[in-house]
């Protein structure tokens, strides 16, 4: 027994001292809620005197003091907010995570954990990366706007020739819905949604697989269909790999 409480203590100190060099911020409050273990990045993140941690503060402590230096985010009833913080000692059973908007604009990402000694805590500074995300979202907005007020039919593939953008006109040439253009199809299989429209085709696998082999040679062809509606394929090839398909109606179907 003696054997296993030691190796037990060093495994933990071990963790804890990996925890203490490691860039996420870190602390461990007990199962009295008084702070156990904290990283350098933890008093970074939260701006604390070191004093202030060496005196292993209770978690509402540190609650109040992040909130007199006006980092903690606003709450409308600061009571029922302790309340609800305090709870987790009590009725921690796994992992749970949320967001953090401070005052200052950045975004954390608070992770809370049960452990051996009571309740870890782990906070990420994650504005930079929704920043990111948001011009990201930003600019996928504004390039199918863009895409959606093109006469032509646009539909584009990534290198890995999975969907990634079409437009209306697409839909609209084809007679499309949305749910088939979920979850980033195949080149293949877009090509497949078209053979509606080519039952004069008596060797539609030959046909598909003629036009599969022209797009990715970038060339240019004409498509003739039932209606006969006539259609310029243009395959645009980018340096990454993607390919931009824009088909381009010669005249309209015949009634």
């Amino acid at each position: 027994l003696e054997t296993a409480k030691r190796d037990f203590e060093r495994n933990q100190n071990s963790h804890l001292d990996i925890l203490g060099v490691l860039g996420t911020a870190f602390a461990i409050f007990d199962e009295k809620t008084n702070l156990y273990f904290y990283n350098t990045s933890f008093r970074q993140l939260w701006n604390l005197d070191a004093d202030f941690l060496e005196k292993k503060p209770s978690y509402l402590q540190f609650i109040e003091t992040i909130r007199q230096q006006k980092m903690l985010p606003p709450v409308p009833d600061f009571k029922t907010f302790k309340e609800e913080e305090l709870s987790v000692f009590n009725r921690l059973w796994k992992m749970r995570d949320d967001l953090l908007p401070l005052p200052d604009g950045r975004t954390i990402h608070r992770f809370r954990m049960p452990h051996p000694n009571g309740v870890i805590f782990a906070f990420e500074d994650v504005s930079d990366r929704l920043a990111t995300m948001r011009r990201l979202n930003d600019l996928t907005e504004m390039q199918q706007g863009i895409l959606d007020n093109l006469t032509d039919a646009v539909i584009i593939f990534g290198p890995n020739q999975r969907l990634k953008f079409y437009n209306r006109a697409y839909l609209k040439l084809w007679s499309l819905d949305y749910d088939k253009m979920q979850d980033e199809p195949k080149m293949d299989d877009v090509i497949t949604y078209q053979k509606l429209f080519f039952s004069n085709i008596p060797e539609w696998n030959d046909f598909r697989q003629t036009m599969l082999t022209m797009i990715m040679e970038g060339r240019k062809f004409t498509l003739t269909r039932d209606d006969n509606a006539e259609i310029n394929v243009s395959p645009q090839i980018f340096y990454d790999g993607s390919i931009m398909l824009t088909y381009t109606a010669k005249h309209s179907a015949t009634k």
